[in-house]
């Protein structure tokens, strides 16, 4: 996996082959698939194995699209779409790209203006409108109380939900399951942990309701591709 530092999208025009991120999608592509890529996402993509495919990309960056993600118009857990008219999206997108670079601001505007509007095409079909009563309310529950064993019949039963459900709503809606949404809550208390305590490894495996420090250090390793200790080693060098 690798971070990319940039906003990107990648349609897949020809061929397949998969997606994974440190978020936890692990999901097969097709021709007519977006990918939405993230600054700070570590993930991988491309053809599998022995196969090939054909892409058209474009890399972003830039205050109005953190603020499209701040509204969660751009959904880093849900990071492939599929669009329906691929074809035209994917002249409208060779076009711009095959475009003089802008001379003038106004030539400038104009091709962010053509852009946001081609990203407004799939946008819509990457988030939902608005976010379900029973979805907020089990994210809540599975950010809290980390250090306890929860089971996700409990979660489902405390959101009015029978718990199959349950499971097959919260992955389809946020793109990873309730165990592994909890275990990426840890993880992110674990590196606040890291950051900025001295506490050992095996204090904050147990204060967040890890089995022990190798349940702990193999779950962060999933998570992160690294180890507690050199998360929290890089750290102090950056500082």
């Amino acid at each position: 996996m690798r971070v990319f530092g940039q906003y990107a999208i990648v349609l897949v025009v020809g061929g397949g082959g998969y997606y994974r991120d440190i978020l936890g999608t692990r999901q097969l592509v097709r021709a007519g698939d977006l990918i939405f890529v993230f600054p700070e996402v570590a993930h991988s993509y491309g053809p599998d194995s022995n196969s090939h495919w054909d892409e058209i990309y474009a890399c972003f960056d830039g205050e109005v699209f953190d603020l499209w993600r701040r509204q969660n118009l751009l959904n880093p857990l849900k990071p492939v779409v599929s669009v329906k008219n691929w074809r035209g999206l994917g002249r409208k997108m060779a076009e711009l790209l095959d475009a003089e670079r802008p001379a003038t601001q106004a030539e400038h505007l104009n091709q962010l203006h053509r852009f946001l509007s081609i990203l407004g095409e799939v946008v819509p079909e990457a988030t939902p409108r608005s976010e379900a009563e029973w979805l907020a309310k089990a994210k809540s529950i599975l950010q809290s109380d980390l250090n306890r064993v929860l089971s996700g019949e409990e979660v489902a039963q405390r959101v009015g939900l029978a718990y199959q459900v349950f499971r097959k709503s919260f992955a389809r809606e946020c793109g990873v399951s309730p165990a592994q949404f909890r275990t990426q809550q840890r993880i992110e208390a674990a590196k606040t942990l890291l950051d900025s305590t001295t506490m050992t490894h095996g204090a904050i495996a147990r204060s967040l309701g890890f089995r022990d420090d190798a349940h702990f250090a193999r779950r962060f390793k999933d998570v992160t591709a690294q180890t507690p200790r050199d998360y929290r080693r890089r750290h102090k060098q950056k500082i």
